[in-house]
């Protein structure tokens, strides 16, 4: 997204992206913006205020900072969510490089599933007025099957194969479900059961070793019984679904970013066999470890403050 200009400050004249510009024509599409931080700005880079003629549902991968409107000021870190209007006006100012996914879609797209949408409990926080936006998350495995979702998305936009506009829309209705079963506030997620969280946060240290139901019990001083039931009304799947969410999560990653071959991700993300997490990375992603590493994933936009460096790149 090319922002002009080289302050933060407000321009007199709003600049505008139009959906068509990243869609190919569709009703939906997704990427990630990488935003750099800029060379004359030492401490906290900034973003031209802009806005859309689209809806986005921005979603924070990596990175942190704040997020900038007529009416609010939001923090951002991993895990942040927040759905801009068609018009809203916004900027992201950063003390990091801030990595966004981006799922845009048009006012019309929606239309026919509000009904349906607006039962689900999460609706009336995120499709909300943007006054009165609050600061709400997902969790690290909710990210990774969002990063999936995008890669899919993007690779429809991109190929334009038959059938790509209802796949399309069938990726964001299923992305919104997940974001709207997952998301909650920052508040309450810190209050979220003590018991729970240092299961959680054990699992999040530990992935890489043999964990189970028993030593997770053990840790939360409950029984296996009654630990198992507080997790899934908690977290809304069963720890162990969680713990391989994580592993894939962080298998993932390793693919993108490190140059192990895939036993040894196998063993850096706690899986003892490296067939057993070839077969399990392909039931979650959709292909191989070795084929999401050799495609491209998603189209990215590399963003050095206001000033885009590659229109489109691989990530």
């Amino acid at each position: 997204m090319d922002f002009p200009g080289k302050t933060g400050k407000r321009a007199p004249s709003i600049y505008c992206l139009k959906l068509k510009a990243y869609s190919g024509g569709y009703h939906a599409t997704a990427l990630k913006s990488v935003h750099f931080m800029n060379d004359w700005e030492k401490e906290l880079s900034h973003t031209q205020y802009h806005k859309h003629n689209f809806y986005e549902l921005a979603v924070v991968l990596r990175g942190a900072g704040t997020h900038l409107t007529d009416s609010q000021k939001l923090p951002l870190r991993p895990g942040s969510v927040f759905l801009l209007h068609p018009g809203e006006s916004h900027a992201y100012e950063y003390s990091e490089p801030l990595t966004l996914m981006n799922f845009m879609f048009d006012s019309q797209i929606l239309r026919p599933y509000r009904k349906s949408l607006s039962g689900l409990a999460g609706y009336p926080l995120l499709f909300c007025p943007a006054e009165e936006r609050r600061e709400l998350c997902v969790d690290s495995a909710t990210l990774a099957e969002l990063d999936i979702l995008l890669h899919a998305m993007a690779m429809e936009s991109r190929q334009r194969s038959v059938g790509a506009e209802l796949l399309l829309i069938s990726h964001l209705l299923n992305l919104l479900v997940l974001v709207l079963r997952k998301s909650c506030s920052y508040v309450e997620r810190e209050r979220f059961n003590s018991d729970i969280g240092i299961a959680v946060a054990f699992m999040r240290r530990n992935y890489q070793e043999e964990i189970s139901l028993p030593r997770l019990a053990r840790l939360a001083n409950l029984s296996e019984s009654s630990f198992f039931r507080k997790f899934r009304e908690e977290m809304k799947t069963s720890p162990m679904q969680w713990l391989l969410n994580l592993r894939i999560r962080k298998a993932m990653e390793f693919l993108i970013r490190s140059d192990m071959n895939i036993g040894e991700i196998a063993a850096a993300t706690g899986f003892s066999d490296s067939l057993y997490f070839s077969r399990q990375f392909r039931r979650q992603v959709g292909v191989s470890p070795k084929n999401y590493r050799a495609q491209a994933h998603g189209p990215r936009q590399v963003i050095h403050g206001m000033q885009t460096l590659e229109e489109i790149g691989d990530i």
